[in-house]
């Protein structure tokens, strides 16, 4: 029966194996997305943008495109 090999094809010791290590990939610096495509019609106009998604349509409306009648409250429903 052959004895281990490695990836390589060479033949390994496993006596002689040192501790297992692990290889780890370089560090990446994770960014979100960027700015995407969105298409809103809003009071009969269209409005072709592009977009950070982390942004609510509500800010959206009132700094891009300027159109304040939308009014933010305290995010929280009204119990009855």
């Amino acid at each position: 029966m052959p004895g281990k090999r490695n990836h390589t094809g060479q033949a390994v010791n496993p006596s002689r194996a040192g501790p297992a290590t692990i290889e780890k990939p370089p560090a990446e610096v994770i960014r979100g997305p960027g700015k995407v495509p969105v298409r809103l019609q809003v009071n009969d106009e269209i409005y072709n943008i592009e977009v950070e998604p982390r942004r609510s349509l509500l800010d959206v409306l009132r700094d891009d495109l300027h159109l304040t009648g939308t009014k933010k409250v305290c995010n929280m429903g009204e119990w009855i």
